[in-house]
């Protein structure tokens, strides 16, 4: 939808000045303000809807949490801890671009290599972060005596 109001909107306008001026410049001066826009409230959406599922989906699957609590848990907990959060995401990041720049010779092939690569190494990624975040304060609950 951004990327659509931005870009979509930039490139319109700079359609009708084209066609009235015949100059291409401002179709580039508009697609340059609308990305300029876009790209920074994309980036917050996107890092704001993997933190709901960044937690939220080890916990409805390995402790039976209700969807919507565990979404809500999960980005409370990211926000707590947006410097692991974000090495993490950041991490991720730089190995799909490193894996896409080497494997790029490979076309099609390469990015289902490196989709191949990436799925578990994320999924392994997830079940760790949730094993040390959750299990960490299981056992401490399983250790000290339930509070009246």
């Amino acid at each position: 939808m951004l990327a659509i109001v931005f870009v979509g909107g930039a490139l319109l306008g700079g359609g009708e000045t084209i066609l009235a001026n015949g100059s291409s410049t401002a179709l580039l001066a508009g697609l340059g303000g609308g990305l300029l826009v876009f790209l920074p409230l994309a980036l917050l959406v996107g890092l704001v809807v993997y933190a709901l599922q960044f937690f939220s989906i080890p916990r409805v699957m390995l402790d039976g949490a209700e969807p919507f609590e565990a979404m809500k848990e999960s980005l409370r907990i990211c926000r707590e801890n947006i410097g692991a959060y974000l090495l993490f995401v950041v991490g991720v990041l730089i190995i799909a671009i490193v894996l896409s720049v080497v494997l790029m010779w490979l076309g099609f092939i390469g990015a289902l290599l490196v989709s191949t690569v990436l799925s578990p190494l994320v999924g392994v990624g997830l079940y760790l972060a949730w094993d040390d975040v959750f299990a960490a304060t299981a056992s401490a609950e399983a250790v000290l005596p339930p509070q009246a």
